[in-house]
């Protein structure tokens, strides 16, 4: 179930690449509201689907690390892709159309990793955003 802060592909268009990483922003009735974190993007605004519609970057065997301004998209240590199209067929990720590292939008960076005051950086240098605290 698709829930608000989740990072997704938003739709089977859109390769499941970094560059195309979108945030659940808003959780409706029968719809989501998404909005891409890559400040690359020319995109600013918010995407209404249907909640069968986007496709979890967790659901590809990934998860999205952020460093400053900056985020990427690794492979999960404990996940596959389970991801699927419409059609049943296996949907993988596609790293080599969307860059490793990506600019992250600021408001992104604020809003969801809750940076401290005085910001703690782990040994590796990057905040889990999979794993951030409510």
């Amino acid at each position: 179930m698709i829930k608000q802060r989740d990072f997704v592909i938003v739709n089977e268009v859109d390769r499941p690449c970094a560059g195309l990483v979108a945030v659940v922003t808003a959780v409706n009735e029968d719809s989501v509201e998404c909005e891409y974190i890559s400040a690359d993007l020319s995109h600013n605004g918010s995407m209404a689907f249907p909640k069968d519609v986007p496709a979890k970057v967790e659901d590809f065997g990934m998860m999205v690390l952020a460093q400053q301004f900056q985020y990427i998209v690794g492979e999960h240590p404990t996940n596959e892709s389970v991801a699927r199209y419409k059609d049943g067929k296996l949907r993988l990720w596609q790293e080599e159309y969307g860059g490793a590292v990506q600019p992250l939008k600021e408001k992104f960076w604020k809003e969801f990793c809750k940076v401290p005051e005085v910001p703690f950086i782990p040994e590796d240098g990057f905040v889990y955003l999979d794993e951030r605290e409510d």
